[in-house]
């Protein structure tokens, strides 16, 4: 599953997929992203929900989500994308 939704993160602006990567996987403050991307913390904030939002979309158009024989939850890239 990881595959699929890293291509999606990958598929994401470079402002937006830099601080969502930051903080929701290298769980970085707002404020700790907005030191590293050079921005103000309300503009480190916008990113990261912009980017939540956008991936949340992406995922939705992009992957088929299921669980497999042993029930674990799979992802899968559906056909064109």
């Amino acid at each position: 599953m990881s595959d699929c939704v890293r291509g999606v993160i990958d598929s994401l602006p470079a402002d937006y997929r830099t601080a969502l990567v930051l903080h929701d996987l290298q769980g970085l403050t707002a404020a700790e992203v907005a030191d590293v991307a050079g921005c103000s913390l309300a503009t480190a904030k916008i990113r990261i929900h912009r980017a939540r939002h956008r991936l949340r979309e992406a995922l939705k158009q992009e992957c088929t989500f299921y669980r497999d024989n042993e029930n674990e939850f799979r992802c899968d890239r559906k056909a064109g994308s």
